[in-house]
């Protein structure tokens, strides 16, 4: 998660296979406004409530990372550039 604080920031998405509040919270300090949660993972109430005050989308998907990535990635949703200054 600290990867996701210092590379991060407003309008991205984080896919992750972690459902506990603190990525929620983690997002919510980034800016970050959607959550994908691979792998077939699903978040708890308490996980969706958190993310319904932060104003947060949460999604999940069955597939792994690697195939959502892939799939975002076909569709020209291009990663965080590690070099580049966080937002």
């Amino acid at each position: 998660m600290s990867d996701v604080l210092r590379f991060s920031g407003p309008g991205k998405l984080l896919i992750t296979g972690l459902t506990n509040t603190h990525t929620v919270r983690t997002c919510d300090i980034a800016g970050i406004k959607a959550i994908v949660f691979a792998r077939g993972k699903k978040p708890t109430p308490e996980v969706i409530e958190l993310g319904k005050e932060a104003a947060i989308a949460l999604l999940t998907t069955d597939l792994s990372m690697f195939e959502t990535c892939g799939i975002l990635y076909a569709h020209g949703v291009r990663g965080v550039q590690i070099n580049q200054k966080p937002a």
